[in-house]
């Protein structure tokens, strides 16, 4: 079971999808979605419970998910999450191993998220 995950993307469709997936599988306590780096930092800083996973898309106008890495690195570590998984629609090679080579990065996935990615996330943690 997960406590709470954040979702960081710019695109409203893909998180109302995304959280009605992670609703229906039953495995997520609560969910917060953010459309920006920005409100996602604000999010974590508020102090309030942080999140077990945060769920990152990429491709974001103004700042990427590499900016909000950068970001997040700065945080106290209470205030991260136990894993940080990229959700993307991206399929470039480099994208993929830049996030294989940051230690803050736990997994890659292609969006859409599934039933079977939230099941594999679970067993994971």
């Amino acid at each position: 079971m997960i406590n709470k995950v954040l979702l960081v993307d710019d695109d409203m469709p893909t998180n109302f999808y995304h959280k009605l997936i992670l609703k229906e599988s039953k495995l997520v306590k609560e969910i917060v979605d953010c459309i920006s780096v920005d409100e996602a930092i604000t999010e974590l800083k508020s102090g309030i419970t942080p999140p077990d996973v945060i769920l990152l898309d990429i491709n974001m106008p103004l700042k990427t998910g590499w900016d909000f890495l950068k970001e997040y690195e700065e945080l106290a570590t209470e205030l991260r999450a136990r894993q940080v998984i990229i959700l993307s629609t991206t399929k470039i090679p480099s994208d993929l191993e830049r996030a294989n080579n940051n230690p803050l990065v736990s997994g890659f996935l292609l969006k859409p998220l599934t039933n079977e990615m939230i099941e594999e996330i679970v067993k994971n943690l």
